[in-house]
């Protein structure tokens, strides 16, 4: 496997307890989709 780069993009709520934000990636991995993040116990 050689290194690769990407980005994402995450929006998060003004509690700060969510993010949801999508991402690619390239150079022979041409893969992308959507995450969602939840922040657990705090």
């Amino acid at each position: 496997m050689s290194a690769h780069h990407g980005f994402t993009e995450l929006t998060f709520s003004s509690d700060g307890l969510t993010a949801y934000g999508g991402y690619f990636n390239g150079r022979g991995r041409n893969t992308y989709g959507t995450m969602k993040l939840i922040k657990e116990g705090a």
